[in-house]
């Protein structure tokens, strides 16, 4: 029992680590092409030939936040291993399409 808590324990801490480094690896480059105060016009196309599938949302709510907002979704997903995909949800709230706030949300599906 003790081997198995052991074991889980330390494979969670390395997963977090390398989720933790890939999530600052895409956030700072995604923060460059949509810093807060530009239009979120502009970073549509450059975020779409990153391969990200974007979207326009007026007055709706997403998780991890309070309250509607008007935003652009990112959305990107793939494959890291056998049956095992990493996932990039991020919402890019503007009002009046001036870039206010964002979120990443990054998940790993698997079996």
């Amino acid at each position: 029992m003790r081997f198995w808590l052991s074991l889980w324990i330390v494979t969670f801490i390395m997963v977090r680590r390398a989720f933790q480094s890939r999530r600052n690896g895409i956030q700072n480059p995604l923060l460059l092409l949509a810093s807060i105060g530009s239009d979120a016009r502009q970073a549509k196309p450059a975020l779409e030939a990153k391969g990200f599938e974007c979207h326009w949302a007026a007055d709706r709510t997403f998780s991890g936040s309070e309250g509607r907002h008007d935003f652009l979704y990112r959305d990107l997903e793939k494959m890291i291993g056998v049956l095992v995909s990493r996932r990039w949800q991020l919402p890019l709230i503007h009002k009046d399409f001036a870039v206010s706030d964002t979120k990443f949300g990054i998940s790993l599906t698997g079996l």
